[in-house]
């Protein structure tokens, strides 16, 4: 039993077409897929290994799985044989690679069998460069178990555990996609390294197809021995079904998903705007109050007066009582100091440290940073001028109450909220204390994917709103905003925490939507069983009467055909096909008009379509049509056609009976020629030269226009006939006939009447006299040169009878007409032959 498997198995790889299959193209297409991977690790160009920057990155081992598990199933589609062992080793060695992966997972240990040193330059926030997510493992380890089943399926078991991997496969590359719908890293805070990349789900999905189709033709009589068609349909009908539940409870969770995103988005953007509008009000508040203190007389004329008198204690005294008013509009401290750096006045707190500085503005009148030590102050440098000229400057820092206040609110920002106000400072971005942060605090200008951050973007004068790793790796949903040339503005908040609510649902959901589905399948199929094996029954009972009808149907001599309404073969027996000249696979489902000629297509389609609307039609319902066709290798030939309407409810099929009559026309064609044409010359014979006489002289007298008849006898041939033979004869007379042809027009008819007696028929003459000589002039100038028959050089000569018919002369018969020209050939032979006479 063993052995003839084996054989069947041999003979359906042998009978493979030796074009690429769906398994092998696939095949391929995975083993390119790991290569190009794999080279973009070793050659460290990212765009080799991710779909594109942001997305999960497909590690090296991923890489060489594919690779692996492609060139299993192409090899033997490329080599037109089984490869069972190379198969069976790949599969063993993908099972035992990502187990240990799995028990890395599973122990959080390291095995060093990830490749990390491969992986290093890579900063994409894996926390273990180069190991396969857990999903990819599984994946992989099922793609070993069905290429180690794939030639060894031999009872139902296996064949049910081998399809049950195949939608294992399938599965795991879909929920891999769908999992780039749903964020699930976000939604649940994973790590980047417990996600399956974009590219490992479209490949996973491969495999599971190619794995299909090279099980399905290599192993086809055994998926009939052992998965019959009702327990087919049931096992897909819960597949579907599992499907479907599964992708509708995922794309609700992705629409609810995506409406609590707009919901979170717009939160933080709210929260974003009210920010900096606050921030901007107190900061332009606070420079134009610098501005107006600047400009402010009575501080200006005292310091100027202080700047050249150092001990003008009067001038000190004024500008003391100025600046200390100042202090009601929120000013921490203020001074004065001289251009070479002396101070020549200080009000308010002395020696403030400072542990912070955040750079607005330096220009030569205006220097302005945000400093931070208990609190938050605007200090400036501003130029004093007296007549344009600057003489001083006037230190000042401002409190900013409401900003620092703001930087500490979190309301409605949850427990993992934060807003960070940063400045650029080179390679690094400085930040200022806020709710989460005591101190201030200096940060990298991107994450440890090598994502820019937020605060990268409002620096570079960019708004937007963002989900990424912010600075702590974290993934975050983040609005950010410029606020003055160098400062950003970012509200952010972790997914984890955003998404707590779906986090909350899916929890519960989940289970209940797999309870429903399983009770779902259970139910299903209690039902449709009984209804698949009506099914089947049916099925075997309709294919035992199609082999009956088909046997009958390839039997008959006649060619047979059936068309639908839209005018596509259906079937096409075996007399049909001899008929055409093609297969009746290359023409089923093909259109009708490829068995006509090209000509005739449209007026076939214009046709069909008046019958279908009238139901009237020329050909329909009526016996033997006789229609050219049009064979596979273009030649054209006559068939006889009878068509007949068939009815099934509101379907029609049209029947059509075909007999290629080609023979019988030729036989035809030869009976009509031998009785209107000399057998010799191939010239009219008698019949059909009087027939075109009595129609010419019909034309003539209907015109009132002249014609003429010459009569024709060779001078001297029965001479030739006793000296040289009678197949000397025939020759000659077959070359006198192709000489008078090309003495005279094409409208003009020639024929033999009998033995070497020759007429011809001139029509159209405007003159007769003149223009009948001229062509009995031709004609015997044209009999002068000798005829080369074979070994013999035969000089002959004509003597010719013309008779003319005159315009209108209605007393002249057709009869008459002959015996003048007849008369007149025997006066020409008897002045000497080799002459006409009229």
């Amino acid at each position: 039993m063993n052995k003839i498997t084996q054989k069947s198995r041999g003979d359906t790889f042998k009978a493979f077409p030796p074009i690429l299959s769906l398994s092998t193209f696939l095949g391929l297409a995975l083993l390119a897929l790991g290569l190009i991977v794999m080279g973009g690790w070793l050659l460290q160009v990212r765009s080799m290994v991710e779909i594109r920057v942001g997305f999960v990155a497909m590690v090296f081992n991923t890489a060489l799985c594919f690779a692996l598990a492609g060139l299993a199933l192409a090899l033997p589609g490329l080599l037109q044989k089984q490869l069972k062992l190379i198969q069976s080793s790949v599969g063993i060695l993908l099972f035992s690679l990502c187990g240990l992966v799995l028990i890395e997972h599973l122990f959080d240990i390291n095995l060093h069998i990830d490749w990390g040193f491969l992986h290093a330059w890579l900063h994409d926030g894996n926390i273990r460069p180069g190991r396969l997510a857990p999903n990819t493992a599984l994946g992989f380890m099922c793609t070993g178990v069905g290429l180690f089943l794939l030639n060894r399926i031999d009872n139902r078991a296996k064949e049910l555990c081998f399809q049950i991997l195949i939608f294992f496969i399938l599965g795991i590359g879909l929920t891999g996609l769908i999992g780039y719908l749903l964020s699930p890293d976000q939604l649940f805070g994973w790590a980047r390294s417990a996600r399956m990349a974009i590219h490992t789900a479209i490949g996973m999905i491969a495999i599971g197809v190619a794995l299909w189709t090279n099980w399905h033709h290599a192993n086809s009589r055994h998926m009939q021995r052992f998965f019959q068609l009702d327990e087919k349909i049931s096992f897909m009908s819960t597949a579907i079904l599992c499907i479907a539940t599964l992708t509708a409870g995922l794309t609700g969770f992705v629409f609810q998903q995506a409406i609590l995103e707009d919901s979170l988005r717009e939160k933080l953007q709210f929260k974003l705007d009210n920010q900096r509008n606050l921030i901007h009000t107190e900061l332009t508040q606070a420079l134009n109050s610098n501005e107006r203190i600047v400009n402010n007389t009575h501080l200006l004329a005292p310091a100027y007066k202080l700047a050249l008198e150092p001990q003008n204690k009067a001038a000190l005294a004024e500008i003391q009582s100025e600046l200390l008013s100042m202090r009601t509009l929120a000013v921490r401290s203020a001074g004065i100091v001289t251009l070479d750096g002396k101070v020549l006045l200080h009000v308010g707190e002395k020696n403030v440290p400072t542990s912070t500085m955040l750079l607005m503005a330096n220009t030569d009148d205006l220097i302005s940073e945000l400093e931070w030590d208990t609190e938050l102050t605007l200090h400036t440098n501003t130029a004093l001028r007296k007549d344009n000229i600057a003489f001083a400057r006037l230190h000042l820092n401002q409190r900013l109450p409401l900003i620092q206040a703001q930087l500490f609110d979190l309301k409605g920002l949850g427990d993992t909220g934060e807003i960070a106000f940063c400045a650029d400072t080179g390679n690094t971005l400085t930040c200022l204390p806020s709710a989460r942060q005591s101190k201030s605090y200096t940060i990298s200008k991107i994450n440890i994917a090598g994502q820019p951050l937020p605060m990268s973007f409002a620096i570079d004068g960019k708004t937007g709103l963002i989900a990424t790793l912010d600075y702590k790796g974290h993934n975050v949903m983040a609005a950010f905003t410029p606020l003055h040339k160098n400062l950003g503005l970012v509200v952010k908040q972790d997914t984890t925490e955003l998404y707590a609510a779906i986090r909350a649902q899916l929890k519960s959901v989940v289970p209940a939507l797999l309870f429903i589905l399983a009770m779902g399948v259970i139910l299903m199929r209690s039902q449709i069983k009984p209804l698949t094996k009506r099914l089947t029954d049916s099925e075997n009972h309709a294919k035992e009467q199609q082999l009956e009808m088909s046997t009958v149907f390839s039997s008959v001599g006649e060619g047979i055909m059936t068309i639908n309404d839209k005018g596509n073969i259906e079937s096409f027996n075996n007399a049909a096909a001899m008929i055409f000249g093609y297969q009746p696979d290359e023409v089923i489902g093909q259109s009708l008009q490829i068995l006509m000629p090209v000509d005739m297509r449209q007026a076939h389609q214009q046709g069909m379509q008046h019958y279908l609307q009238t139901g009237e039609s020329k050909i329909i319902g009526r016996p033997k049509i006789e229609l050219p066709g049009l064979r596979k290798d273009g030649t054209q030939f006559t068939l006889e056609l009878t068509v007949s309407e068939i009815r099934f409810d509101t379907r029609r099929i049209f029947a059509g009976v075909v007999r290629d009559i080609t023979e019988r026309k030729q036989f035809e064609e030869k009976l009509i020629f031998l009785a209107q044409y000399d057998v010799l010359t191939g010239l009219p014979n008698r019949a059909l030269f009087m027939d075109r006489l009595s129609s010419a002289m019909l034309r003539a007298s209907r015109t009132r226009s002249a014609l003429a008849v010459m009569f024709l006898d060779l001078d001297g041939f029965k001479s030739v006939n006793d000296t040289m033979g009678h197949h000397t004869g025939d020759e000659l007379l077959k070359e006198f006939g192709n000489r008078l042809c090309l003495a005279v027009r094409k409208t003009d008819s020639v024929a033999r009447l009998a033995g070497d007696e020759f007429t011809i028929i001139l029509e159209g003459l405007n003159n007769p006299e003149r223009d009948t000589r001229e062509v009995a002039e031709k004609i015997i100038k044209s009999m002068q040169d000798r005829f080369s028959l074979g070994e013999h050089q035969i000089s002959i000569t004509t003597s010719i009878g013309l008779a003319i018919h005159e315009n209108g002369n209605e007393e002249s018969d057709l009869d008459d007409l002959l015996r003048r020209a007849d008369n007149a050939m025997y006066r020409a032979k008897h002045s000497g032959k080799n002459r006409w006479s009229i």
